[in-house]
């Protein structure tokens, strides 16, 4: 099921059968829009894209602030380069994480 690009910013979470939360994202995805809002719930999430037109850094941080507690992350349905920047946040923030801890700023 394929749908036109949209202006704005869309995403939809359902639960599967097997209890996997199913993330569908699409639309344009820039700072200057309000994104959605949902609620996840378990520990298994798949993220695939529908109608997704342009994104810009907005999608990434957005995608990583929902999902960084899910055990189970599968953006393998996402392009490519959107799963790097999400891996990008996901790393950017373990490291400042470990900054944080260091004993030198305790």
């Amino acid at each position: 099921m394929s749908h036109t690009p949209t202006g704005r910013p869309i995403a939809r979470a359902e639960v599967l059968a097997d209890g996997t939360a199913l993330v569908t994202i699409g639309g344009s995805w820039t700072s200057d829009d309000a994104l959605p809002e949902i609620v996840l719930r378990g520990d298994r999430v798949r993220v695939v894209a529908e109608g997704l037109a342009d994104f810009d850094s907005s999608l990434p941080a957005w995608l990583y602030a929902h999902c960084k507690n899910v055990r189970d992350l599968d953006l393998g349905a996402l392009p490519d380069r959107l799963q790097s920047l999400v891996r990008m946040a996901e790393k950017r923030s373990e490291e400042h994480t470990s900054e944080l801890q260091s004993p030198c700023n305790l």
